[in-house]
């Protein structure tokens, strides 16, 4: 299986943590910094990720070429559909994605909470809901759909 984290520090805890190990494994980042983080922590536990630095809204793999890609506390970076239309591009017939926002430990989160209490109940983590059809893209995100149509794709 071929996997994407949109980001470069999840994998450990999201993936790996469960015993998930990806054939092949690669997280993207704009910072290098962060990259470099990710590079570290990879070397101190003996595992192997294909770090590159990268745009999420100009992925550079070919067309269906992803079985499953994930985020965690990204959205917030991305201009949601143009993103959304790229992992879109790259996911094969059938692949997954999993994009979290936890908003738990988040000040302004917190702020809202307070002020909102029944509103908030409901909204402790912020998920993304995603439909990756053959023929289009579709997800749920503050309560608006969004739907994005696939290129003419074998599948």
């Amino acid at each position: 299986m071929r996997v994407l984290e949109i980001g470069s520090q999840s994998w450990e805890w999201s993936l790996f943590r469960y015993n998930y190990r990806p054939r092949q494994l690669t997280c993207i980042n704009i910072s290098e910094a962060e990259l470099e983080i990710g590079r570290m922590h990879a070397k101190k536990l003996g595992v192997s990720c294909d770090f590159r630095r990268m745009d999420a809204h100009g992925l550079e793999f070919a067309d269906g070429s992803l079985d499953f890609v994930f985020g965690v506390a990204i959205l917030h970076h991305l201009e949601f559909p143009r993103a959304l239309g790229e992992i879109h591009r790259v996911l094969r017939c059938g692949g997954k994605i999993v994009l979290v926002e936890p908003l738990r430990h988040n000040p302004v989160a917190r702020l809202v909470r307070w002020m909102t209490p029944q509103w908030v109940e409901r909204h402790e983590i912020g998920w993304v809901v995603i439909d990756p059809s053959p023929k289009s893209l579709s997800w749920t995100h503050n309560g608006q759909l969004w739907q994005i149509a696939r290129s003419d794709r074998n599948g």
